[in-house]
């Protein structure tokens, strides 16, 4: 029987962004974060706090006796020295929001001149230390990054995050409401620190889950390219890549539209609409919801789609790359619904369904 966490504490938050939790993990999470609005709370700002401390300068690799040699040599200077004690250690944040975006982090620590009390602090901050150290050289290195892209400095200044997924990664934002969005691979959203009074605007490139928290006199918008989706309290998933968009309600209602314009089309509870420049929006249609949204239960889900665009979407969702040696194999068209927790077993039903050759040499598929 596996182990299942009974609290969610820093280790297993770090688990759940770096997408290294067990099925039955991940139902405890979803289930702890919708138990209250704190807890969405706690969430995001672990998120950021995390991916802020992943944007700081990184030092060399610290020798850990030095550094504790250092720490008491720090404390038997300032014993000469009364000093009140405070129980607390001070985190600064430095964010300097220009183009070259850096975040600058400082440990501010007071102590007292007591031996006990030194030798518990030297410990402390020797712990603290070597955590701060795991996490940048850990996490600083990750593509995923949230930082300030734009600064308006009038009556009161308006910050917003962009939040960006390569191939092969997957991130879970809360956003200042509580609404809840779940970015796909090769994906990215720009939100601002705070929302409006009268309304609250997110940005999408690529594919995005969101759980939108209901808020009547400030309705949630999604801007993709020339497209707007608009809903009060409710959940859908966007796609919007090369200009094509596709948007799938799985609860409440769901209205899109062409930025500036009157005339809109609404979704209700498995509907789908379509829109591209070149055709405009579709009629909407009833789908199979779990074909739309099965990339957040870890699947893969296809229905006569051509092979060229399969090999696209498992470029993104395990970071390979694909090499077609006979472009009559790219418009064969697939139709099934796959477990994503092995790529192997994937390109090998492939294989024999489609009947074409597939190789795999580490990070590139070769299809024959």
């Amino acid at each position: 029987m596996k182990f299942i966490p009974k609290i969610v504490d820093d280790q297993f938050l770090i688990k759940v962004l770096h997408y290294q939790v067990t099925p039955e993990e991940k139902e405890f999470f979803d289930s702890w974060l919708q138990e209250s609005d704190e807890h969405k709370e706690e969430f995001g700002n672990f998120i950021l706090l995390w991916d802020k401390i992943g944007k700081a300068r990184i030092p060399a690799p610290p020798d850990p006796e030095k550094q504790f040699e250092n720490i008491l040599n720090e404390i038997n200077a300032r014993r000469k020295t009364p000093v009140d004690l405070i129980h607390r250690n001070e985190a600064t944040i430095n964010i300097n929001t220009s183009d070259n975006y850096q975040a600058d982090i400082s440990l501010v620590d007071k102590i007292s001149t007591g031996l006990s009390w030194s030798l518990k602090i030297a410990a402390s901050l020797f712990i603290i230390f070597s955590f701060y150290w795991i996490i940048t050289e850990r996490y600083y290195y990750k593509p995923v990054s949230i930082e300030p892209v734009s600064v308006n400095n009038q009556v009161k200044e308006k910050i917003e995050y962009k939040a960006t997924t390569r191939n092969g990664e997957r991130l879970t934002i809360s956003l200042p409401d509580g609404t809840m969005i779940y970015l796909n691979s090769n994906s990215r959203v720009v939100y601002p620190r705070e929302f409006e009074s009268t309304q609250r605007i997110v940005k999408l490139t690529g594919e995005a889950y969101f759980k939108v928290t209901s808020d009547a006199s400030r309705p949630f918008k999604v801007i993709t390219g020339s497209t707007v989706t608009e809903v009060v309290g409710t959940e859908f998933n966007i796609k919007y890549r090369k200009d094509n968009l596709n948007v799938v309600v799985a609860k409440g209602i769901v209205r899109t539209f062409k930025e500036k314009s009157n005339k809109f089309v609404q979704l209700t509870k498995g509907q789908m609409v379509s829109f591209s420049p070149q055709k405009g929006f579709s009629r909407p249609a009833n789908v199979n919801l779990h074909e739309y949204i099965a990339w957040r239960e870890n699947k893969m889900a296809f229905k006569g789609t051509p092979l060229k665009e399969v090999m696209n979407e498992i470029e993104m969702f395990y970071n390979v790359t694909v090499v077609f040696d006979s472009a009559a194999n790219k418009n064969k068209k697939l139709t099934g619904l796959f477990d994503a927790d092995s790529l192997d077993y994937i390109l090998s039903a492939i294989s024999i369904s489609m009947d074409v050759d597939i190789v795999r040499e580490g990070n590139i598929i070769k299809i024959h």
